[in-house]
């Protein structure tokens, strides 16, 4: 969706995602395709059901090489429903006003089988 932000504005997204695989897995949530400078502006947090934080930082600092797997895995057939939460700090002022942000929201699963280091390779 495309939102105009201002200082102090925050906008939350519920979505979910789900294991349609045959064994349980390791997961990552992550930001890809990252393009405009918002993304060094904007505060992403993603949360579980339950309000725990599974994820935050900087949009452009949240990408696959950086982020570790989520701590819980997902069983075969598993929903996990979450929100994102963007948030465009006060301080920010009107310097960044006219700038733009895309991005892709991505995941990522290994199964947990013969996978103790959690390696997503």
């Amino acid at each position: 969706d495309e939102y105009l932000f201002e200082p102090g504005m925050t906008v939350e997204k519920p979505f979910y995602i789900k294991n349609n695989g045959t064994w349980a897995v390791y997961y990552k949530l992550y930001f890809s395709q990252v393009s405009g400078s918002l993304g060094d502006v904007l505060d992403v947090t993603i949360l579980d059901e339950d309000d725990n934080i599974l994820l935050t930082g900087k949009l452009s600092e949240l990408t696959q090489e950086t982020i570790p797997a989520m701590e819980s895995t997902l069983d075969s057939g598993q929903r996990q429903d979450l929100t994102i939460c963007f948030y465009f700090p006060k301080d920010s002022g009107n310097t960044m006003q006219g700038e733009g942000l895309t991005f892709e929201l991505s995941a990522v699963g290994v199964q947990t089988k013969n996978n103790p280091g959690k390696e997503f390779e």
